[in-house]
């Protein structure tokens, strides 16, 4: 589309002026404006999620902006010493800039993770159309969208209607230069030091409203004969906040929706609510202009009324998009992996709502969100009344930190909770924020997994293994034995010390082969830095639940896991369901010793799907690589190109194949049955 907008440009710059043509030029930038403006954000939503948005979505329109403010400067100069038609293939020439750029931007990291494009038939627009009909919020979106776009087309007529009669026709040009000069630097300001915070403390819904009220203001004073510089006012208001905090508020509006049902609805937004209103609302104004009734007065009347029916639809859209975010909440659909994401008041209010409900999955997702998104303080200690023995288990493991002590008279009144694993979370929270004889107390508990926490916090000696009660933990036989074991191993796991580490060695050596173990050996391993265990740990990285914690550990345990994880994966007699799992680990290592490693192994691999994971664990290593490494790792591009050549003909090879075995020979072909379908396969 980029280098479709500069052909046309430049093929207008070919041709004498005439006003026709400059008619021609002004419609062609609207619906440069509308396509590659929809095309850009439409990619966005499928890039980010809703936390990602509210964050990035700010940084990322201040690029317009500042593009904005630096090509009305650009043209404000060059205006001093060239025509103005020569501003067209500058246009050209930076459409043709921003197309390499394109060619250039990532793609979502993992092709598992990617969204795939939403296909539709020319005139998929039409499913828009019934999502206004179905989704009250869409319907909601589309009026506020079609209310805020007849508003500042009055105010832009308005200002230029005014500056017209109020300036000679010569200064003009030069005028809206530097006018949108100054207007888009303002709005530059604007984006960088106020949409967030703005965002951050009015909310999504609530920082919607700023722009449509300044206009109700310059409305209301323009109707009652307020001279150019209302007008002026306006305008800049509209320029200042409409590319800046207000659009980055109008697409946080749309991420809560389903991806296919925001996909659907955005080209409507942007055309018939977009275009189609503007082109409405420029037609009343014709109209309004032919009678001889488009005074300042009247369109500043017009605007004012326009602007309080804006304000009117930005506060009806409020309860629905926090009753969105609480939908999302409760069907447990929320990014809570997202740590670090800046939460919304409407979001915070909602989540806080979540915490009281009945519904256990309902408060754990929004504890998880809470935590994820580093906000655990909002998690009050009066959580620990809920009824759920799931909640007061994940709730202790939020509220129990060392700079929070609220939480402790509650947690020692779940002492006597009826469900042993609450008991046990509350030994563990209690005596791991240093509360004392809470562990003495606890021995004498009629659960083993609390008389468990309680010996391992008592447990002093510098091997643990001495210490009696850890002993008979230890010697313990039976089902019972292995999950005291397990239990003391996920003590470990959370809160040990190298000092443990003999107890973890104690522990592999009776029911390392357990199905669940790895699992919670991982980081008992990492939090003891028992680095004899990596073979271990390296063996069993495919094990049940086992992928992330092993991998996590082998990273965090440094040398000792690189050089693990590359000897595995070198090894021909390491089975391919262990060797598939290694190059994720090797790249958690981003050197340019980890770089040419999973190179040269490319070569010799003769597993494609080891392969393929090499391939993703290099792409991660190129797309990922921070700190002393960002900029520094190289790639051997011929291998690259042997590789890629090495797997086409590969590919040609067992098309051959395909080709060959659908033959029909004795009536029979390879879609006749199943077997032939799965050999094909």
């Amino acid at each position: 589309t980029l280098l479709a907008c500069a052909y046309v440009i430049t093929l207008i710059q070919l041709r004498p002026v005439t006003p026709a043509v400059v008619f021609g030029l002004y419609l062609t930038s609207g619906v440069i404006g509308t396509v590659l403006l929809l095309q850009f954000w439409m990619f966005a939503g499928q890039l980010f999620t809703v936390s990602q948005g509210k964050r990035l979505f700010g940084p990322i329109g201040a690029g317009g902006v500042l593009g904005a403010a630096l090509g009305a400067s650009m043209a404000a100069v060059a205006l001093r010493f060239f025509p103005t038609s020569s501003l067209l293939l500058v246009g050209a020439g930076l459409f043709v800039a921003s197309a390499g750029v394109v060619v250039r931007m990532p793609t979502p990291d993992d092709a598992d993770e990617a969204k795939p494009p939403v296909a539709g038939p020319p005139l998929a627009f039409t499913k828009g159309l019934g999502a206004l009909r179905k989704n009250r919020y869409v319907a909601l979106v589309a009026l506020l969208t079609g209310l805020g776009t007849a508003t500042v087309l009055v105010a832009d007529y308005l200002f230029k209607s005014m500056a017209v009669e109020a300036l000679p026709r010569a200064q003009l040009g030069s005028f809206f230069a530097v006018f949108y000069a100054f207007q888009n630097g303002l709005a530059l300001v604007v984006q960088l030091f106020v949409t967030g915070a703005a965002v951050r403390r009015l909310g999504v819904t609530g920082a919607l409203l700023v722009l449509p009220l300044l206009l109700v203001a310059s409305g209301a004073t323009a109707a009652l004969g307020g001279g150019f510089f209302v007008a002026l006012a306006a305008k800049g208001a509209d320029g200042s906040l409409r590319h800046s905090l207000h659009r980055v508020t109008s697409e946080l509006l749309l991420l809560p929706l389903p991806s296919e049902i925001r996909d659907r609805a955005k080209p409507v937004f942007d055309t018939v609510f977009g275009r189609g209103v503007q082109a409405a609302a420029a037609g009343v104004i014709l109209g309004l202009a032919a009678m001889g009734w488009a005074s300042p007065r009247v369109l500043g009347a017009a605007m004012g009324v326009l602007a309080v029916a804006w304000v009117t639809a930005a506060i009806m859209v409020r309860r629905p998009y926090v009753d969105l975010f609480r939908r999302a909440l409760s069907l447990g659909q929320l990014d809570a992996s997202d740590a670090g994401a800046e939460l919304d008041l409407a979001s915070v209010e909602a989540l806080m709502e979540g915490l009281s409900s009945r519904d256990e999955e309902r408060v754990l997702a929004a504890i998880d969100v809470l935590a994820d998104s580093q906000r655990a303080r909002l998690v009050p200690a009066l959580i620990l009344y809920h009824d759920a023995p799931r909640v007061l288990v994940r709730a202790l493991a939020v509220v129990a930190t060392r700079d929070r002590r609220d939480w402790i008279p509650l947690g020692e009144r779940l002492l006597d909770h009826s469900d042993p694993g609450v008991r046990a979370a509350a030994v563990r929270a209690l005596a791991a924020a240093g509360v004392a004889d809470i562990a003495e107390r606890a021995l004498s508990d009629a659960s083993l997994s609390v008389r468990i926490a309680a010996a391992y916090f008592l447990a002093t000696a510098d091997d643990p293994t001495h210490d009696e009660r850890i002993a008979d933990i230890l010697a313990r036989d039976g089902e019972d034995g292995v999950e005291a074991r397990r239990s003391l191993l996920a003590l470990v796991a959370d809160h040990g010390s190298p000092r443990f580490a003999p107890v973890v060695d104690r522990i592999l050596e009776r029911d390392g082969e357990g199905p669940d173990v790895p699992a919670l050996a991982a980081p008992a391993v990492e939090r003891t830095r028992a680095v004899r265990h990596v073979p271990y740990l390296v063996a069993r990285i495919d094990a049940r639940g086992a992928r992330r914690p092993v991998h996590d550990a082998l990273v965090a345990l440094g040398e000792e896991g690189y050089l693990a994880a590359t000897a595995a994966l070198s090894d021909a007699e390491t089975p391919v369901r262990i060797r598939r799992e290694l190059p994720r680990v090797v790249a958690g290592f981003p050197t340019q010793d980890a770089v040419d490693f999973l190179a040269a192994h490319l070569g010799r691999e003769p597993s494609g799907a080891v392969r393929y994971k090499v391939l993703r664990a290099l792409g991660r290593l190129a797309k990922g690589a921070r700190g002393p490494a960002k900029g520094r790792l190289r790639f051997d591009k011929p291998l690259f190109e042997r590789e890629t050549l090495r797997a086409l003909v590969e590919h040609v090879r067992v098309e051959g194949l395909v080709v060959g075995l659908a033959r029909s020979a004795d009536g029979r072909s390879l879609e006749g049955s199943e077997v032939g379908r799965v050999l094909a396969g």
